[in-house]
């Protein structure tokens, strides 16, 4: 009765507002906006850096190293399989819309360290040069975006000279498409199947740089596997399915479901599953497990 009460007259303890006399009360709620009205997936597949940096000229201040006279990027960290293809795009990208030349006296550059765990970076400053430090390719990846960070809080390309060094306090940071369809009524409509990239590339790279590293997606387990004794028309439909998937790195070693269990993605079914974001913006993972 308490809680009814407080429904019906609200928190404060005041009646609740009653509908004007003119307002139908039977009436029908107005029609959904239909896909068409979503102009803001035209501004999430916008380049991050399209519209520039801001801030006004300024001249370098004591403490600070002076990137204005133009960087140069030299990626040594070793990374064969371009993992890191990405996020020195973006730096290059961000450098641009800054107006600061490629071309310079000044270094930013990556390299290899030991560090307290994954993900971990290590930034070094000294006039001249900016060291990003990491032992993985996700911390180098980490590095980067801070050393983006720190410029445009400088509002202009200077780096406050020093060492700062940070490691992730939550390690997997999962986010959900809000605009990504589920598999149930009224539409029934599934992202992997879909015509429509809910992901594009840009959006990915908002994503990375807010700190995300995986992706929720709710899809059936079963739908990512085609087993030889399904019928051809099956295959077909996981074609597309598998062909987005494959967008993904390998993952790091992952969980297996072990025979007579339920092979469910999460423990759901149609179950969501973890990713690590496509198209090389993240490290690829898929987790499995009850």
């Amino acid at each position: 009765m308490g809680f009814m009460h407080r429904c019906r007259h609200g928190f404060g303890g005041e009646p609740l507002a009653q509908p004007p006399p003119w307002a139908p009360r039977d009436a029908p709620p107005p029609a959904q906006p239909g896909d068409e009205t979503w102009t803001f997936i035209d501004d999430l597949k916008a380049p991050l850096w399209g519209d520039g940096l801001g801030g006004c000229p300024r001249a370098v201040r004591p403490g600070e190293a002076d990137l204005s006279g133009g960087v140069r990027i030299e990626p040594r960290f070793p990374d064969p399989d371009g993992h890191l293809a990405t996020a020195y795009a973006d730096l290059a990208d961000f450098l641009a819309a800054g107006g600061v030349s490629r071309s310079g006296t000044a270094v930013i550059e990556t390299a290899r360290a030991a560090m307290p765990g994954f993900e971990a970076y290590r930034i070094e400053v000294a006039p001249g040069v900016c060291r990003i430090l990491a032992a993985d390719t996700e911390g180098i990846r980490r590095g980067i975006f801070a050393v983006e960070a720190m410029m445009r809080e400088a509002e202009g390309p200077f780096l406050p000279l020093g060492r700062r060094e940070r490691r992730p306090f939550i390690r997997s940071r999962i986010s959900r498409c809000f605009f990504g369809p589920i598999k149930r009524p009224p539409r029934y409509r599934d992202e992997l199947m879909d015509d429509v990239d809910y992901y594009p590339d840009a959006y990915l790279n908002r994503l990375a740089h807010e700190g995300i590293n995986g992706l929720w997606l709710t899809i059936a387990f079963q739908d990512l596997c085609a087993p030889s004794l399904a019928p051809p028309p099956a295959h077909r439909r996981r074609e597309p399915r598998r062909s987005w998937l494959a967008l993904l790195r390998p993952p790091r070693p992952r969980a297996r479901v072990p025979a007579g269990q339920r092979s469910d993605v999460m423990g759901t079914s149609p179950g969501p599953v973890a990713v690590g974001l496509a198209r090389a913006t993240c490290s690829g993972t898929l987790k499995v497990g009850r």
